[in-house]
């Protein structure tokens, strides 16, 4: 049972994407709007498991398809990466840090 807290999309229709749809557009996935509760829900048998998916808004001209418009962007999100280089050396069993580098994925 999904259920999204949110007022009604005027824009479009609401759907869930993600593994189970095949990461595409389905009718099957579209959820349906309750305006005593302000709430979308869709009810979908699904075998038990772990499933990456999110909300999305398609227009009402089947033409534009909008991932942010619930979900949210944050490109501008700061990273920091850290990569370590080892280096074993043949008939050692140990290895040996041989570099390092930190990186960020801030624009500035």
């Amino acid at each position: 049972n999904f259920k999204l807290k949110s007022n009604f999309v005027e824009d479009g229709n609401v759907y869930i994407i993600g593994e189970l749809s095949n990461w595409e557009k389905n009718n099957e996935f579209k959820l349906e709007f309750d305006s005593i509760n302000n709430i979308y829900s869709k009810s979908i048998y699904l075998k038990q498991g772990y499933y990456n998916y999110l909300y999305i808004v398609q227009d009402h001209s089947n033409i534009q398809t909008n991932l942010t418009f619930i979900e949210g962007s944050h490109y501008q999100t700061k990273n920091d990466y850290y990569i370590y280089v080892y280096y074993r050396e043949i008939g050692k069993n140990y290895e040996q840090l041989i570099g390092f580098k930190k990186t960020s994925s801030e624009l500035f």
